[in-house]
């Protein structure tokens, strides 16, 4: 029986799973007691973003809604019958 394929984590749980680990990064484990709240804000900061950036390189990837007029004839550059 085939075992189900499992989906690639979202940039979301990525992004938690990040900072979860980032969390444990220290020589020497510090006292007290993780914020996970404190995390979660984090990640939606973060997450904005990274939403914010997606969508200004999206805008700017995107032809403008006036695209430059195509060259006619008259604009191209004169070429001989023979080949030059």
């Amino acid at each position: 029986m085939d075992e189900p394929t499992s989906q690639p984590p979202t940039l979301e749980e990525q992004v938690y799973q990040a900072l979860g680990e980032a969390s444990v990064c220290w020589s020497l484990t510090p006292p007290g007691v993780f914020d996970s709240e404190k995390v979660k804000g984090i990640a939606q900061t973060l997450l904005a973003a990274i939403e914010a950036d997606k969508a200004q390189a999206v805008a700017a990837a995107v032809p403008s809604a006036n695209p430059a007029p195509k060259a006619k004839k008259a604009d191209t550059p004169f070429i001989g019958r023979n080949g030059g």
